[in-house]
């Protein structure tokens, strides 16, 4: 495994929120090890800088392994990716694009996050409870629908229990801890400073940071991300183990964390290739 050094992550400025980086892909390579590495922009359907970068990366670099921002990456999976493809995907975001093309070229893929009960254990000792996470985890969710166009207001309610209830066995949190809706709701009042109504809250509402005038879901959010960070920077040194290629698609937001610390693994800076 290629070293990796996690105290080079660093933290996601408002700078960096404000910055518009064109999607693309930084190639990170030693002793024939190659890392690339797309720093996606989240979107639905195909015809995007986002999918047009991934369809030729995976073209042109023919990787031996694909990873994609999926905690979740078995059958179930798969069968919601094939789904997807028969609709051109309208609903599916990059991460099952970037799997589907990867069974179409035979590579393999799987995803790079933390489980949810790491997630939770990792919360726990900086002070936030199970139902913080899974208040989060569902508040983070709304953006995601409004981009895959199945936000709606009369079924959002119970949308949202079904995503609870699924977080919760995913966890393995037990019942006493089990937050409902309603819970979510009361949750929400109470910590929201945003000025916005509840499905009109945005990523800019939510994007990491403990800037003077960072919110109550941007301070968590802060607090959660290096968890997520340093378990996906591992995944990825892992696989070297194994494979030579790797193609990685993440948001844009890990790569501008994370290159430092791909930059020490490699010995070098990373090399920009714009592919569309």
């Amino acid at each position: 495994m290629l070293n990796v050094d996690l105290s080079e992550i660093c933290d996601l400025t408002e700078e960096h929120c404000r910055t518009f980086r064109p999607v693309a892909v930084t190639e990170f390579q030693r002793d024939g090890k190659h890392l690339y590495y797309i720093n996606a922009h989240h979107v639905s359907g195909t015809d995007n800088p986002t999918r047009t970068t991934v369809r030729q990366a995976i073209t042109r670099f023919n990787p031996n392994l694909v990873i994609v921002e999926r905690l979740e990456t078995g059958t179930e999976f798969v069968k919601f990716v094939n789904e997807e493809s028969a609709s051109d995907f309208k609903r599916g975001g990059e991460a099952e694009y970037a799997a589907h093309l990867a069974m179409q070229h035979n590579i393999p893929f799987k995803g790079a996050e933390p489980s949810d009960k790491d997630l939770t254990a990792g919360m726990k000792e900086l002070g936030y409870s199970a139902k913080d996470v899974m208040a989060f985890y569902l508040l983070r969710s709304i953006p995601v629908w409004r981009n895959q166009g199945v936000l709606d207001q009369s079924s959002f309610g119970e949308r949202a229990a079904g995503h609870l209830e699924y977080w919760q066995r995913r966890a393995g949190v037990p019942e006493t801890e089990m937050l409902s809706f309603q819970g979510f709701m009361g949750w929400f009042e109470k910590h929201n400073t945003t000025g916005k109504t509840l499905l009109k809250i945005d990523n800019n509402d939510i994007h990491p940071t403990i800037s003077s005038d960072a919110n109550y879901f941007q301070k968590l959010h802060h607090n959660l991300d290096p968890i997520r960070e340093r378990h996906i920077d591992t995944v990825i040194a892992k696989s070297f183990t194994e494979h030579d290629r790797v193609l990685v698609v993440y948001g844009d937001g890990h790569l501008v964390k994370s290159q430092f610390v791909f930059q020490k693994m490699f010995g070098e800076p990373g090399r920009t290739l714009q592919l569309t």
